[in-house]
């Protein structure tokens, strides 16, 4: 090869690459993955039907807890969730029962699962877990009743002071009711009662009260632990508590209670979920948000619900209820710690 072929054959070799590396300087791969946390207000969800809610966002792992805010029906009643993933899940109301029900307003907190950090640096986590034991009232011969057992014991993610747990029965494999319950360190009490969850411990589970038939199939639990805050997230406010051992059951003389927030907000909240934390007694229950004056600024009126299918009565002793509320709907991407 002559001189100035080589000289050639040199320059353009070098313009190859130049050429590359300018290519990959000015176009590197992409590789993120956003995680989000979302809220979701569905108008009417029946016991009839499936209500299919479709998500802002798509979901890896999603973990969903939703409540129900009591208008339409003087029954007992449950959110069920099935089919949950990528940027939908299905809903429907269920009487513990079978009795139809109309429809009612509920309220849904999405994330995906993991460790996470919300944009105001609260931490928080969102959890999925096999639940393959179910609780429930149990009677003895002589009348006397029991609570069987205290859930699934879990380890948290994050380190808390007071913590707020909210949960949700996520799966649909048995058709026959059953809803989530948590409580902190187990303790032998006379009247049967659990606390709430603590800075160092924590049970979940499902149960399914005082109805007879005890068994259930495997279902996937998702639950989410906040530290307890009141603050803002980009320009929405929220605040996350486990109120005062003051509700009660609809059957009570007087029936529900009041939570007031720490503190109150300026424009009507947007945006409720509730949970009960413990359990006083043992006939088993679980909150719901009531009527039609639900939320407000100063605070949550609220109602604990028992099944009726050992005995009519919805008495309750009084309950511990946790809540996260928002005055805006939220949309946000998460970030770990």
């Amino acid at each position: 090869m002559n001189s100035s072929r080589l000289m050639l054959f040199s320059f353009l070799a070098l313009l190859a690459l130049l050429s590359s590396c300018q290519r990959t300087i000015t176009s590197p791969p992409q590789v993120t993955t956003l995680s989000y946390l979302e809220t979701v207000n569905v108008a009417a969800v029946s016991s009839q039907a499936w209500t299919k809610v479709e998500l802002q966002n798509s979901y890896e792992s999603m973990v969903v807890v939703c409540s129900l805010q009591r208008l339409a029906n003087d029954l007992p009643e449950i959110v069920r969730i099935r089919n949950a993933g990528g940027s939908s899940f299905e809903l429907r109301l269920q009487n513990p029962s079978g009795t139809n029900l109309k429809a009612e307003k509920v309220n849904c907190l999405v994330a995906e699962e993991g460790a996470w950090m919300l944009p105001d640096g609260q931490l928080f986590e969102a959890r999925l877990f096999s639940s393959n034991i179910t609780n429930y009232f149990s009677q003895a011969a002589d009348g006397s009743g029991s609570w069987s057992g205290n859930g699934s014991q879990v380890s948290f993610l994050h380190s808390y002071t007071n913590p707020v747990v909210l949960g949700q029965v996520m799966t649909y494999n048995d058709a026959k009711w059953s809803v989530f319950w948590s409580q902190g360190e187990p303790k032998a009490t006379k009247d049967g009662a659990r606390p709430p969850v603590s800075a160092k411990t924590i049970y979940i589970g499902k149960h399914v009260g005082e109805d007879s038939q005890t068994s259930r199939a495997t279902e996937t639990l998702g639950y989410f632990v906040f530290e307890s805050a009141h603050g803002t997230l980009d320009t929405t406010a929220y605040e996350v508590y486990l109120g005062p051992d003051a509700i009660f059951g609809k059957g009570n003389e007087t029936p529900g209670g009041f939570n007031r927030f720490k503190t109150s907000f300026s424009d009507m909240p947007a945006f409720a979920i509730v949970g009960h934390s413990g359990m006083d007694g043992f006939d088993g229950a679980w909150a719901v948000l009531n009527g039609n004056e639900a939320i407000s600024k100063a605070g949550l009126n609220l109602i604990m619900q028992e099944d009726q299918l050992s005995d009519v009565e919805q008495w309750h002793l009084s309950e511990q209820v946790g809540y996260f509320v928002a005055d805006k709907a939220l949309n946000l991407i998460l970030e770990t710690p």
